[in-house]
């Protein structure tokens, strides 16, 4: 197994999880679980970055067959619908007095500074 093939097994076990995790987030927002907002809402952060982290990886090592466009409607769709899952666990979390940690923030832009510097070598 080369080192392409394992940054393709990884990303795809962590879209499967973060998959789960959104489904997951979803559900107890629906059933107003307040206990479960905050540990959703930073284990879709830190999952969102190893995603992040793990695309830009596997898109520098296939960077032949990735073009710039490709990778950022990629990136562009995939942020739209995490963001989407913790725009809602953020509107209850604030509901309900209890504010997201910085985890939160500082693993998505972890992952961005990932997509960055993959966009600089594409």
């Amino acid at each position: 197994m080369n080192i392409g093939q394992i940054f393709l097994v990884l990303h795809l076990l962590g879209a499967s999880f973060i998959a789960l995790l959104m489904l997951t987030s979803f559900i107890v927002l629906i059933k107003r679980k307040s206990s479960y907002y905050k540990p959703l809402a930073v284990s879709v952060a830190i999952s969102t970055s190893f995603q992040l982290i793990s695309g830009s990886l596997l898109a520098l090592n296939y960077q032949n067959s990735e073009s710039i466009l490709s990778f950022c409607s990629k990136v562009g769709f995939y942020l739209f619908t995490v963001l989407v899952v913790e725009l809602f666990l953020f509107k209850r979390l604030y509901a309900e007095n209890l504010y997201p940690s910085k985890i939160i923030v500082s693993s998505l832009t972890l992952g961005m500074v990932f997509v960055f510097v993959t966009l600089l070598h594409l």
